[in-house]
């Protein structure tokens, strides 16, 4: 798939933009293998919610955005029950659901499920329309807020290891650090022991 022009809208394009072999990919889910390299490197785990753009991060309500209280996954609940099928919105109750009844065995039912439906080739789309997935308005993205690959921008605050790690941890890793300082402040004075 081409990146949109800067007049289109990446989803209102997407059937002009998927190539054939694209389109074959995506058939087989063989275009899901390069993210095989995330779970390698620790950004992400084989089963967790899918990954959504980033632009969405400051559209999710409270509730939605506990879907990044996990790593995101390769598969994930939400895929196995309806994958492409499912309202944009239900998905993100199934990712959330996903994190409050997590498991190993629900990860191996979902493993189990989505290799079923792989080799079945079951609910696989190519392209989708923002009506096809019921894409609530506060998620469309006009072509200016769109985020291009491109040079990095300069970041500011963290340290240079803060800003390789992935999302989710430099999230998690912010909370603990407020936690210790919330706790060193409401932590009573210790006294020096007399030796």
């Amino acid at each position: 798939m081409r990146f949109p022009r800067a007049e289109e809208m990446s989803f209102e394009a997407d059937p002009r933009r998927v190539t054939r072999l694209g389109r074959l990919l995506r058939a087989t889910s063989l275009d899901e293998l390069p993210e095989l390299w995330n779970v390698l490197k620790g950004e992400m785990s084989i089963v967790g919610p899918r990954p959504l753009l980033m632009e969405y991060l400051d559209r999710y309500t409270p509730e939605e955005a506990r879907r990044h209280d996990v790593r995101p996954g390769v598969t994930g609940w939400a895929v196995v029950n309806g994958r492409h099928a499912v309202a944009f919105e239900a998905r993100l109750r199934m990712d959330v659901w996903y994190v409050d009844n997590w498991s190993i065995s629900l990860d191996l039912r979902i493993m189990a499920s989505t290799f079923k439906q792989v080799l079945g080739r079951e609910g696989v789309a190519t392209v989708q329309s923002p009506d096809e997935i019921s894409l609530p308005e506060r998620f469309h993205i006009q072509p200016s807020e769109r985020t291009v690959p491109g040079p990095r921008p300069p970041t500011t605050g963290g340290t240079s290891a803060d800003r390789t790690r992935p999302l989710w941890r430099r999230r998690v890793l912010r909370g603990l650090r407020r936690r210790r300082a919330v706790g060193a402040a409401q932590a009573p004075a210790r006294r020096p022991s007399n030796q």
